[in-house]
């Protein structure tokens, strides 16, 4: 290749599917999967640690919002720093963070303890996937970004209903203890494997100025496409840059600020449906009337659901858009709610519910996440999804609080499984304002 300036942008979007493609996919998509299996400890050990400790499962409220905490405040400072220090390395300082954090939880024994050790596991939760995605989406050719970005943030649904699997298999023999160490250890064989395999991200490299980065994004550009050669390119080589503005700045700057708030209060409603579902259906299943066995196969289904929904609306979305498919899953939230709203009668009614409520609560996320990733620069990327997660997680934080209030305040599990209704609708308007928006070209695409 001459040494005529080279895009990087450009030669991932025309390069073919090749093994570095999938190689980076797949450790994301690991990563991810204990990721969400380590956020969902709590929610299926809840039960026995309320029985060995003697306590109401109501008490665990607030350890469920120190984790949404957590992992708010993990968006913020991965997001921002995967963008400064280097994706892979934020992904995994976060990875050992949560994996260190859930192997010490079995050692509390009081709320107040479990309470900041979920509020530690949560900051490396966090920080996880705004850099995981980041990666995804720096190595994706434009056509494949929004399908891969959505399967990676579902598969944080996979880890959850591993986490439920894991649950029904290993506690009524091992005890709640056993779930969390086996999900700390997972982290650290993904450290292990991503340390050695996963490079490090294309764009961020190519946007360095010292050789060594430059020297190795050439490396991977000449593997994302061996046909052509980069051996004289390094002084030539750039990606897409931040031009001195701060990354904050930049995801508010160019007319992106109506798009960049409406898509921050969407996602923080869904969110705030999300845990309602995924924190406390458990337990709201078996205030409804539903045996534990049931209560708990429903949660898992709820995950199943979301890792379905997560594979599917990338699909769905290509041939009807993004802006209706996710307007069409928050309004089928509403049939969910009320579906599992209803007494308990059988389980496949509630099987079939939770499913749905999966695929529409949890299918919403990674699709405005894959927005997120295609409406800013690739050099601020990280930051974006960080502070629209983080804000989103630290709103959700709400959830937990509310539900443990709800119920303090004497309302049934019907009353709360059909308050999500309302959240949802409020974030159909604002992914319907983002759409007239797009239509009138006001926001810039990258």
């Amino acid at each position: 290749m001459s040494t005529a300036n080279i895009n990087v942008a450009d030669v991932v979007d025309n390069a073919r599917i090749r093994s570095i493609h999938l190689s980076v996919f797949l450790i994301c998509a690991a990563i991810a999967l204990v990721d969400g299996y380590d956020t969902m400890t709590l929610t299926y050990a809840s039960i026995a640690i309320a029985h060995e400790w003697q306590i109401p499962v109501a008490q665990f409220a607030p350890a469920f919002a120190a984790t949404l905490l957590g992992m708010a405040a993990g968006g913020f400072v991965f997001g921002h720093s995967g963008d400064k220090y280097g994706r892979k390395t934020m992904l995994l300082a976060a990875t050992a963070s949560f994996g260190f954090f859930t192997i010490v939880t079995p050692l509390s024994s009081t709320t107040t303890q479990l309470i900041i050790l979920r509020l530690l596991v949560g900051f490396g939760v966090g920080g996880l996937m705004p850099n995981a995605t980041a990666i995804v989406a720096d190595y994706m050719p434009t056509r494949f970004q929004g399908s891969a970005v959505m399967i990676i943030v579902g598969c944080l649904a996979g880890g959850g209903l591993l986490g439920g699997i894991a649950a029904r298999m290993l506690i009524p023999d091992w005890g709640w203890k056993s779930l969390f160490q086996l999900g700390g250890l997972a982290a650290f064989m993904m450290i292990s494997v991503a340390w050695r395999m996963l490079p490090e991200s294309v764009s961020y490299l190519s946007s360095q100025t010292d050789n060594v980065s430059r020297k190795q994004a050439i490396q991977i550009l000449e593997r994302i496409d061996p046909s052509l050669s980069f051996a004289e390119a390094m002084p030539h080589i750039f990606g897409r840059k931040n031009q001195g503005k701060s990354p904050l700045a930049t995801i508010f700057g160019d007319g992106r600020a109506p798009v960049t708030v409406l898509l921050w209060i969407a996602l923080s409603l869904d969110m705030i449906v999300f845990y309602v579902f995924s924190l406390w259906l458990p337990t709201l299943t078996r205030e409804s009337g539903a045996p534990p066995s049931v209560a708990y196969s429903t949660t898992a289904l709820f995950s199943l659901g979301g890792l379905a929904g997560s594979v599917l609306l990338g699909p769905l979305s290509r041939r009807l858009g993004e802006h209706r498919t996710i307007g069409l899953c928050l309004c089928l939230i509403v049939a969910a709610c009320w579906v599992l709203a209803q007494p308990y009668s059988t389980p496949n009614i509630l099987y079939g519910a939770a499913t749905l409520a999966g695929v529409t609560a949890f299918g919403t996320y990674p699709a405005i996440i894959a927005l997120v990733a295609g409406y800013y620069p690739p050099a601020v990327r990280s930051t974006a999804i960080g502070y629209c997660s983080g804000i989103s997680r630290a709103a959700a934080t709400l959830s937990p609080l509310a539900v443990g209030a709800l119920f303090h305040s004497g309302f049934t599990a019907r009353d709360i499984l059909l308050a999500p209704i309302c959240p949802a609708m409020v974030a159909f308007l604002c992914i319907f304002v983002i759409y007239l928006l797009r239509k009138k070209r006001v926001i810039i695409i990258y």
